[in-house]
């Protein structure tokens, strides 16, 4: 198995964290011991507004001379939004993007590229939206067929959290393009078994990220009915934690992953914000943890060691 460092841990996504430059998160995965490096399609990485012809040449010579594979081109896609201002080609706006994240994608010698479907709006109807990313990932995933690009649609995005729900658009979509990103913290958060998710995803599992949490209590607050007060509800806020140091159960996870085959990628990210604050060495810090963890408990499952 091939351990990736996603670069969004290393951007300034979260408050306070620190956002280095492509060059350095570049070489960052390397000083760090990761195998590859998964790139944000985004600034202040690998936007493709920012990346030209001659930039993306360069690019893909420095992963190579660091020693490095790019696994993964990260897309943030969100074909569920669309209805606030129907004067706005909204639809249109996301599909060039993810047309342009595929090409990036094949430029830079990248067969992966992780999609979202959508977020959900409360106030439209949940068929609707469902409708709206079918059809439009369908309409990107032909460009990705024509470059020869895996979708990895992954299980994160509201509209799509359910691994079951992940099966199914992809059933609808019918592309050979699609593909699965599966990740373990949302099957942990949708209560549904390790096991049971990784067999059913099986072979069109190409890609998978890994996170850990620990959630914390910031307050109480009343709840109130019409005439008395009923009880209180609670806040949490997830913080990152290395890997194998929070909630989520990587051993059942690894051990479900030996048992479809699955011997391919698995990145390292950062999913909130981090437990020690977001300087440069806790983020290193962390991030190598991740990493020793990662291998030791690959070399455990599927090797015995």
């Amino acid at each position: 198995m091939k351990f990736i460092l996603h670069s969004v841990s290393y951007s300034p996504t979260w408050k306070g964290q620190t956002a280095l430059s492509l060059d350095r998160v570049v070489a960052k995965a390397a000083q760090l011991g990761y195998d590859g490096i998964e790139l944000i399609a985004k600034r202040p990485h690998a936007s493709p507004l920012d990346l030209g012809a001659d930039a993306r040449k360069r690019l893909k010579e420095t992963i190579l001379a660091k020693g490095l594979e790019l696994a993964c081109i990260a897309g943030y896609q969100d074909f569920s939004t669309g209805l606030e201002h129907p004067d706005m080609p909204h639809f249109e706006k996301e599909l060039l993007y993810l047309r342009e994240t595929v090409r990036l994608a094949h430029d830079l010698g990248c067969r992966i590229v992780r999609i979202y479907s959508g977020f959900l709006r409360p106030h439209i109807p949940y068929e609707d939206q469902w409708n709206w990313c079918v059809q439009y990932i369908r309409e990107g995933a032909k460009f990705a067929e024509d470059l020869g690009v895996f979708l990895a649609l992954q299980n994160h995005s509201e509209i799509t959290v359910h691994y079951q729900d992940v099966l199914q658009m992809i059933q609808e979509i019918d592309s050979p393009a699609m593909k699965v990103a599966l990740d373990a913290p949302y099957i942990h958060r949708t209560g549904e078994p390790m096991e049971k998710a990784v067999a059913a995803v099986g072979p069109l599992m190409v890609y998978s990220t890994a996170s850990d949490q620990v959630s914390r209590t910031i307050a109480f607050h009343n709840a109130p009915s019409m005439f008395k007060m009923t009880g209180y509800y609670s806040l949490k806020k997830n913080l990152t934690v290395p890997l194998g140091q929070g909630q989520v159960d990587y051993r059942t996870f690894f051990r479900a992953l030996k048992g479809i085959g699955y011997d391919a990628y698995l990145a390292y990210e950062i999913c909130t914000p981090i437990q020690g604050g977001g300087s440069e060495a806790n983020l290193d810090r962390c991030a190598k943890d991740s990493l020793d963890y990662l291998r030791t408990l690959y070399r455990e499952i599927y090797s015995g060691k």
